[in-house]
């Protein structure tokens, strides 16, 4: 899940709430919210960017947050990301091979396409 605009990283939420729900008790599946930070300043702050990060989320989500200080264009491009304001979810396999992605707002009908694209990685 990744969301490069402070804005757009609650349009995150429902998808991991779902991804969790449905592979918290399976090793083999892993997720990752990944605010990306393009500015040179928020990498000079990112210690207060983190506890903020920290204090927004459950303690249980802490170690799956994971915030990038850096150039963004090259994520965006192989990612296919067009809209810097929206949230985006994926589905990579273990070789980060993108198997699935998602450019709207979480709905049942999307949810349930995330979950049957991970489900197809270990059948």
């Amino acid at each position: 899940m990744i969301a490069l605009k402070r804005d757009s990283i609650p349009q995150l939420d429902p998808w991991l709430k779902a991804y969790d729900e449905a592979f918290s008790c399976n090793k083999s599946f892993a997720f990752y919210k990944i605010p990306m930070m393009k500015s040179a300043f928020a990498k000079q702050i990112s210690l207060m960017i983190n506890g903020k990060m920290k204090k927004d989320n459950p303690k249980e989500l802490h170690d799956k947050i994971v915030t990038y200080y850096g150039p963004v264009e090259d994520y965006m491009k192989v990612l296919e990301i067009a809209d810097e304001e929206k949230g985006y979810a994926f589905i990579l396999d273990n070789k980060g091979v993108k198997k699935w992605r998602s450019t709207c707002a979480a709905d049942q009908n999307s949810i349930n396409d995330m979950i049957s694209a991970a489900k197809l990685l270990v059948n």
